[in-house]
This record gives C-alpha cells, structure tokens and sequence, in this order.
C-alpha cells in the first residue's frame, strides 16, 4: 500500500531544496551541541571559576616606589651613544666604544619640581653636562639635545618640556656645555618603574621591597592567566568535556535522527566539530577579555596583544579536539578518544621540552646568547661589563647534545609535529614590544616569526588531517 503525500502548488517539499540554501540545519547542530554542554553544568562552573580568578586579580595594587635618580643618569649616558638596534642583553664596550658620538653626558644636577613624589607622574628640572672629545666631538644645539634626550633603545623615558644652554667662558674654552631642562615622563617609564604588587587590597605582597618594573609583572600576569595556568586548565577541561559530543551524536538512534536532514554525512560532523569550538571560544573570550580588562584597570596598562591569546589558544585546542574527533569516530566511545587527546598532548609537550634541551646545547656551542624575553633597566644597569658565560661543563671529547643520535632524532621528530611553544611564543613576542624597552627584540621577534609560520602551518596540516580522516570513515560507516 502506498501512501501518498500532497504538496501545495508553490512549495517545494524540504527534500527538494538544496542542503547548502538550508542554514537552518547548521544552526540545529550548533544548537544540539549548545544544549549538550549547558546541560553537563560544567560551562557554568569554568564561567564561575574565570570569575573568581579575576576578582582576584582586581584586588591588586601596582604602587610605584620613588627614585627617578637611576633612569636620569641613564637617560642622560645614553645621549651620548646610538643606542638604536643595541642589543642590550649583550653589552660589549668595545661595541658601546664604537657608538660614542664624540661627547660623554652626565647629569649634573636633578629636582623634582611642584614638591611633587619622585614618581613617574612628576615634573623634574635637570642639569645636562655634555664633555665633547677635543678633534672629534663639535659643539650641539639645544634642539639636537632635546630630540635626543630620554631615549634608550627604541623606548622614550622622558620628555624635554623646555632647554636652554647655560654658558660660560671657561665652558667655552674646555668643550664644555651644560643645559637646563624641565622634563616629564616619556611613555616607557611607567612601564619600565620599579613599582610594588600586592593582592587582597595590600594584605599579601608579591614583590621583593626593591619593587619589580610594572611591564615585567604585566607580562607575568597575562602569561599565567592567558597562555599559562588559566589556559592549561581551560584546555584540559575542554578536551574532557568534548570528548563526549562525536560519540552521543553516533550512537544508536540520534544519529539515524540527525541522517534525516539531506545534508552529506561529513558536513554533519563538521559542524558537531564546530560546536564543540564554540564551547571554548565562550570560555576563551571571557578568561582573555577579562584578564585583559582586570589588569588594565589595575595597572593603567592597556596592551591589545593579549587579545592574540583567543586565536592562539583556540588553534591549539582545535587541533587537540580535531584528533578526539577522529578517535571518536573510530572507536564510537569518549574514553578512548579523551586518553589518545591528552596522550598527543603530552607527547607534544614532552618534544617541545626536549627540542628547547637539543636548542640550548646548539647555542652554547656556537658561543651565542639568545636574547631574553625582556629586559629592564634594573637589569640594563647592574649589566655594564657584559653578560657572564659560563664554561661548558660536558668533557671536551664529547659531543654536544644536538650532535648525537638522541639529538638528531628529537629534532627530526619535532621537524613533524604541531609545535604549540611556537605559537605561544607569538603572542609572547608581541607583548614584549608593549612591555620592555630592548630594541633588538623587535629584531628577535622577526627573526622568530619565520619558525612559528612553520609550526602554524605544520599544526594546520596536523589538524585538517585529523578532520579529513574522520569525515572519511563517518561517511562510509554504516550508522
């Protein structure tokens, strides 16, 4: 018996509009994998937890310490060297001899003006000494003085607000020129100020009494809340919680359900894969949009580069939810493809930490320094004789590390994998361009750039295998 089904003139049956002019069967997916995660609970306590973290983190104090004397010597040192592209992480006199300009400067003399604190916020008046070097160093204008004054590297400490010379005949006759100025803070001093951290509204200090710059501890902070502690826990939370959303889609019965929308088979789980995305951009947006806006109206620093953590992170947790989508689909079970997740992410991390061994022991060898991370003023002034390297410590007939077997098959290993400290280093690089006053890192981070698009396009190809795989099998397995 056959039954038979009337349409209206006009209207076409469901089956016989095309699958791509039908959003709504996305929108159905998206929706069943929201439902699914709401009502496991645990996006209202990560949510819950995101905002203890930052209640925390706004109860902090950054208070500045007074002593503007170090950063005026500095400032003033520095007029008479071109300092730009100095690698300040490797100071070497004969480097600094080669970039004297034919004058040493001192500061003579320095006030704060207004009976104002010594701090970043105050107005100073100063005394520049500048002692030119008969044959060689002429005579400088004020103007020439200004421009130059205040600026270390690629950062500007102060500002000149008014200058003029102060002459005199013996001055004259000796090479000798003094200036006086006003002048306020440029806008790296802030950044670069030693400044006392404290939690609970004071009641718990995390900084030694010496203080610590303001842009080290920024850095710091957004590390262990972005791509640190608060990721980690974010990632493996989310690999946990959608490991289960390929498997409850495949089971008897939901799936036979889903198959009724004439859509192909690896669309469907796709778009299950980008619900499960969707679940950590939630949680993703609210940790680095909130870290961001905590600490900028903690600290007064607003540095937009944090946002780079959302894409960062997301690209790894797609990749580490890209492999349990494919172990779901071929195993039909949440445990498996939860264990194999974090077993690549373990086997990840493990690489990486090898690899950066293998690293160290190349450079040694050569004889070169990497560039820090940052570097502060503080470390900038007790650094004058040039960084101390140690012996090498292994006998001399032994190979280093990065010659031997062990070595070379670390490195080919990590040749082929995802390399997450790659992309972290990204936004790494990025903020110390905010938060530290080396040049040359700006050098290191272009020079860095080319391995980390490596990496990014090793964690793509990684990453659309594992989907390209499970949407193989989904859609040659009968349900």
């Amino acid at each position: 018996m056959k039954t038979c089904t009337s349409m209206s003139p006009g209207r076409p049956g469901m089956s016989e509009v095309p699958w791509h002019r039908r959003p709504s069967a996305f929108l159905a997916v998206l929706a069943d994998s929201w439902r699914e995660t709401r009502d496991s609970k645990v996006l209202y306590v990560l949510l819950g937890g995101i905002g203890l973290l930052l209640g925390v983190v706004l109860t902090a104090n950054f208070e500045p310490l007074p002593g503007s004397k170090p950063y005026l010597q500095l400032a003033a040192r520095a007029c008479g060297i071109e300092t730009a592209g100095l690698d300040l992480a490797n100071l070497d006199v004969a480097e600094l001899a080669g970039r004297l300009k034919g004058a040493l400067y001192s500061l003579e003399s320095s006030a704060v003006l207004d009976d104002a604190d010594d701090l970043p916020s105050a107005r100073w008046e100063v005394v520049l000494r500048r002692q030119g070097v008969p044959l060689v160093g002429g005579r400088e204008s004020a103007e020439e003085v200004s421009s130059r004054f205040g600026k270390v590297a690629e950062g500007r400490l102060f500002v000149v607000d008014s200058i003029g010379e102060i002459r005199d005949r013996l001055g004259d006759l000796t090479g000798v020129q003094r200036w006086k100025m006003t002048i306020s803070a440029g806008p790296d001093l802030r950044v670069a100020w030693p400044h006392r951290m404290t939690l609970f509204w004071g009641a718990v200090q995390l900084t030694p009494d010496s203080g610590a710059p303001l842009g080290l501890q920024i850095f710091i902070l957004y590390k262990l809340l972005t791509t640190g502690f608060g990721a980690w826990i974010m990632l493996l939370v989310g690999v946990v919680v959608t490991s289960f959303f390929v498997p409850n889609m495949i089971r008897k019965g939901t799936l036979e359900l889903l198959l009724v929308r004439p859509i192909p088979r690896w669309r469907l789980l796709f778009y299950k894969y980008l619900g499960g995305l969707l679940f950590a951009l939630v949680l993703l947006l609210a940790l680095v949009g909130g870290a961001w806006l905590a600490t900028g109206l903690r600290a007064g620093l607003w540095s937009p580069t944090v946002l780079l953590a959302v894409p960062i992170v997301m690209l790894f947790f797609a990749l580490l939810y890209a492999c349990s989508t494919m172990v779901a689909v071929i195993t039909r079970a949440p445990v498996p493809a939860m264990l194999v997740t974090c077993l690549y992410w373990v086997a990840l991390f493990i690489v990486g930490v090898l690899h950066g061994v293998v690293e160290t022991s190349r450079v040694e060898e050569s004889g070169e320094s990497r560039p820090k991370a940052g570097v502060s003023l503080s470390e900038l002034k007790s650094n004058r004789s040039g960084p101390q390297r140690r012996a090498p410590s292994r006998p001399v007939d032994r190979k280093p590390l990065h010659e031997r077997t062990f070595g070379k098959v670390v490195e080919a290993i990590h040749a082929v994998l995802p390399r997450d400290r790659d992309l972290d280093n990204l936004m790494d690089l990025q903020l110390v361009r905010d938060l530290a006053l080396a040049g040359p890192l700006r050098d290191f981070a272009t020079r860095s750039m080319s391995s980390a698009s490596v990496g990014l396009g090793i964690t793509l190809a990684h990453l659309g295998g594992f989907l390209l795989v499970a949407c193989l099998i989904f859609s040659r397995r009968d349900p």
